[in-house]
C-alpha cells in the first residue's frame, strides 16, 4: 500500500527546515556533504600513502566512516518521498484519503528511521575509533595512560552498542516500534529524550578521547608553540561536538516538544559529514609540519661539524716536534696543533693532534639534537 493524499491548502507554509530548504534543497545538500567528505578521505588516504606506502588501521576506520555516511546519503535520498509526504501532511498541504493510509505513512517514518540512525552512529563512532588508533601509538609508552586507553576504547565500543539498540525502546513495548506504533504523547516525549541522551554519549566519549593525548602534554619536552600546536591537533573533536549540539537544539522543538523531521535528515547528514571531515585532518596537519620541519632543519646544518672542522685546522709551525714533545702535549690537556717536522734522510712526516677535552653531562648539541629527535617522533606518532 502507498497510500495516496488529496490536495489540502497548497498556500500553507512549511516551517523550520522544510521551508527553507524545499524537497531539491535536501537532495543537493545530501550529496554536496557526501562529495565533500570524500575529497577530503581521498586527499587523507594520498597523504598517508606518499608519507608510508601503505595505510594504517585509523586510515581503515576512516573508510568504514565514509562509507557509512554514503550509506546514510542513499537511505535518506530514497526516504525523501515519504519524509515530505508526511511533512506536508503535518502542515495541512496534504490531506489523506483514509486513517488506513495515514497509518502506514506514520509506520514508513518509523521503519526508516533505525537504519538510518544505525549507520549515522556507525559513521560517528568510526571516526572516534580512528583518532582511538591514532593516540594510541602516542600514549603506549605510559602505562597509566595505557590502561586509560584500554578503558576508554571499552566504554566506547560499548556506547556505541547502546545508541544503536536504544532506538526501538522509544516504544511501549518496543516491539510496537517494527509496527510503527509509535504516536502517542509519551512515546514522541521519550523520542525527544532519546535524541538529547545520544547526543550527550557523543559528546561525553569525544571528551574522554579528547583527554588521553592532552594529559600527555605536559611531560613532552617540547616549546609552548609545539605544544599549543599539538592540543589544537588534539582538541579537533570540538567541531563535531559544537555541530552535535547544534543538531540537538535544531532538530527538536520545543514548543510542542516533538522533532523536526526535515530538520533531523538534515543536520544528521551534516553532523556525519562535519565528523569525517574532522578525522581526516590529522595526517594534513602532519604534512605541514614536516615541510616546516624540514625547512628549519636546512637552516641548522649540524652545527657540531662546524666545531670540528675547527678545531682540526691545520696550522703549520716552523718549529721541529720531537715524539717526546708531542706526548707531553697531549697529556697536559692543551691543543696539540698539526706540525710538519722535517727529519733528514727519513722524508716527511705529518703528525695529525687533536683536542683534548674532559666534560662532564651531554653537549648541548646532543641535548638540541635529542629534542628534535623526541619532537618528531611525537610528530610521528601522533600524525599530526
Amino acid at each position: 500500500m502507498s497510500g495516496s493524499y488529496t490536495q489540502g491548502n497548497p498556500n500553507l507554509q512549511l516551517q523550520g527546515t522544510a521551508g527553507v530548504l524545499g524537497r531539491p534543497g535536501l537532495t543537493a545538500l545530501i550529496w554536496t556533504c557526501f562529495g565533500s567528505a570524500t575529497c577530503m578521505v581521498a586527499t587523507r588516504l594520498a597523504v598517508r600513502w606518499r608519507q608510508n606506502r601503505r595505510l594504517l588501521v585509523d586510515d581503515y576506520w576512516i573508510v568504514l566512516a565514509l562509507l557509512s555516511l554514503l550509506t546514510l546519503c542513499i537511505l535518506q535520498t530514497v526516504q525523501n518521498p515519504v519524509l515530505w509526504k508526511g511533512v506536508e501532511w503535518l502542515a495541512g498541504r496534504l490531506v489523506p484519503q483514509s486513517a488506513e493510509e495515514l497509518v502506514y505513512t506514520q509506520t514508513q517514518l518509523v521503519l526508516w528511521t533505525l537504519p538510518i540512525v544505525t549507520v549515522f552512529w556507525t559513521a560517528l563512532w568510526s571516526v572516534k575509533a580512528s583518532f582511538l588508533a591514532l593516540f594510541y601509538q602516542l600514549v603506549r609508552p605510559n602505562v597509566v595512560l595505557r590502561r586509560c586507553w584500554y578503558a576508554i576504547a571499552v566504554f566506547v565500543g560499548l556506547s556505541y552498542v547502546g545508541v544503536c539498540v536504544s532506538t526501538p525502546f522509544v516504544c511501549d513495548p518496543p516491539t510496537n516500534y517494527f509496527r510503527g506504533d509509535c504516536t502517542s504523547k509519551g512515546e514522541i516525549k521519550t523520542q525527544v529524550f532519546l535524541v538529547g541522551f545520544t547526543t550527550a554519549m557523543d559528546i561525553f566519549t569525544d571528551l574522554l578521547i579528547m583527554a588521553l593525548p592532552i594529559a600527555l602534554l605536559p611531560s613532552l619536552q617540547l616549546s609552548l608553540k609545539k605544544k599549543i600546536g599539538l592540543g589544537v591537533c588534539f582538541c579537533l573533536a570540538l567541531l563535531t561536538i559544537s555541530f552535535a549540539v547544534v543538531r540537538m537544539t535544531q532538530v527538536t522543538n520545543g514548543t510542542n516538544n516533538t522533532i523536526e523531521l526535515i530538520g533531523y535528515a538534515a543536520w544528521t547528514v551534516i553532523e556525519c559529514t562535519v565528523a569525517v571531515i574532522v578525522g581526516t585532518l590529522p595526517p594534513l596537519k602532519s604534512l605541514l609540519s614536516r615541510r616546516g620541519m624540514k625547512r628549519s632543519s636546512r637552516g641548522e646544518q649540524n652545527p657540531s661539524r662546524t666545531m670540528l672542522d675547527d678545531s682540526n685546522e691545520v696550522r703549520p709551525q716552523n718549529k721541529r716536534t720531537t715524539t717526546s714533545e708531542v706526548s707531553r702535549s697531549v697529556a697536559s690537556g692543551d691543543t696539540v696543533d698539526v706540525e710538519i717536522s722535517h727529519v733528514e734522510n727519513e722524508g716527511i712526516y705529518v703528525q695529525k693532534t687533536f683536542d683534548t677535552r674532559i666534560g662532564h653531562g651531554r653537549p648541548s648539541s646532543s641535548v638540541e639534537e635529542g629534542e628534535k629527535e623526541e619532537r618528531a617522533a611525537v610528530m610521528r606518532e601522533v600524525g599530526c
